[in-house]
């Protein structure tokens, strides 16, 4: 998935989708919050392949999300994140009963 993300990311790097494009679409919502939701692992991952530029059109995309969401909100970057920290499991798992759909028991 962050794959697919990162190359959403690119084309607004590359300027081939406007930010207007990129926020009136559910995947610029989803790429940045994907982002800021595995910080973690994609430093893991940087550091795994010594590649610090590893998914950086993700992390561009995050910044202008931030940036946006903050004069919008008129909220400081902190109470963002904490905010967006505490919407963390519900997104999860949305994310995961989206992607594997519940399977009913078998019946004897």
């Amino acid at each position: 998935m962050l794959e697919f993300l990162e190359d959403f990311a690119r084309f607004r790097s590359d300027k081939m989708l406007t930010d207007e494009a990129v926020w009136d679409t559910v995947v610029g919502w989803h790429a940045a919050l994907y982002y800021f939701y595995n910080r973690d692992n994609i430093q893991r991952l940087r550091a795994k392949w010594e590649d610090d530029f590893f998914f950086r059109n993700l992390a561009e995309l995050w910044q202008a999300y931030m940036k946006q969401e903050v004069e919008q909100r008129r909220i400081t970057p902190h109470e963002l994140e904490r905010k967006l920290l505490k919407s963390k499991p519900a997104f999860m798992k949305a994310e995961r009963e989206l992607l594997w759909e519940q399977v009913p028991p078998k019946s004897s």
